[in-house]
């Protein structure tokens, strides 16, 4: 990654915010370590299941999979990149 942020000028921007800072931290942790994202999925499903023997917990759910996760994931980021297009041009493409 040979990419330098610079909060002050990305965060102006929208490009460097809570979610896009972690996607390039695990972006950047992926290619170091060679994790895949299937990885990274089954850890969350994991993580959703032990939360649900929570019961403080905000989000949780007992028979999470790896599918699950990324189902979720991938409606989530085409929701966002829709809500980004029509805040930078007041509509939707």
């Amino acid at each position: 990654m040979d990419y330098q942020l610079n909060p002050t000028y990305d965060r102006q921007l929208g490009i460097l915010n809570e979610l896009s800072t972690a996607a390039l931290q695990a972006k950047a942790y992926m290619a170091r370590y060679g994790v895949e994202e299937d990885q990274f999925n089954k850890t969350a499903a994991r993580l959703l299941r032990n939360a649900a023997l929570n019961p403080n917990a905000i989000r949780s759910k007992a028979d999470a999979t790896a599918g699950d996760v990324l189902a979720a994931t991938t409606s989530t980021s085409r929701c966002a990149s829709w809500r980004a297009t029509r805040s930078r041009t007041g509509h939707a493409r």
